[in-house]
């Protein structure tokens, strides 16, 4: 399994748990929301919903860093949606 049959599988485990976004703190750590974050000063903010961290397989998603101005949607990612019917 290459690099990106890899992301987008553990992209899509994610998503059928429940998981909408996935975004990297300023530390470099990537988490993953059940709704989506505000950015704060040096991590992404959620008020409701849950927050993971995900730690294997890091380079998989270094595209994702801190400075995006917003998290990325994970059904856009996976070519499931437009973006459209994020929260």
């Amino acid at each position: 399994m290459n690099k990106e049959e890899r992301k987008k599988q553990i992209l899509q485990m994610f998503y059928a748990w429940g998981y909408r976004y996935l975004a990297r703190n300023k530390s470099g750590w990537v988490y993953f929301f059940t709704e989506k974050p505000t950015k704060g000063r040096a991590r992404w903010l959620c008020k409701k919903g849950t927050r993971d961290y995900y730690l294997p397989f890091d380079e998989l998603f270094e595209a994702v860093t801190f400075n995006d101005a917003e998290p990325l949607y994970i059904a856009k990612e996976l070519g499931a949606g437009d973006g459209n019917d994020a929260k």
